[in-house]
């Protein structure tokens, strides 16, 4: 699998929290990556202790990966 857009935690978790600082930032930039996005299971368990446990924006995330978004997919590579 070639992976040309690995993500961490930090992008992801200002995508999907609105009061992040960073949030602003990561929408442009996660917005204008072409392709796929790939990531971690371990970058994905950081993103959801910082997104609060059982809340929405973790909801969001795992639901990007399970069904991905328009033609991105949010993959875990090992």
């Amino acid at each position: 699998m070639e992976v040309a857009n690995l993500v961490d935690a930090g992008p992801l978790i200002g995508w999907l929290n609105a009061s992040d600082q960073w949030h602003t930032w990561a929408v442009k930039t996660l917005s204008a990556v072409r392709g796929p996005l790939h990531t971690t299971e371990i970058v994905l368990a950081e993103a959801c202790w910082h997104l609060g446990g059982n809340t929405q924006p973790v909801h969001a995330l795992l639901g990007l990966v399970r069904v991905g978004v328009k033609d991105r997919v949010l993959t875990t590579w090992r």
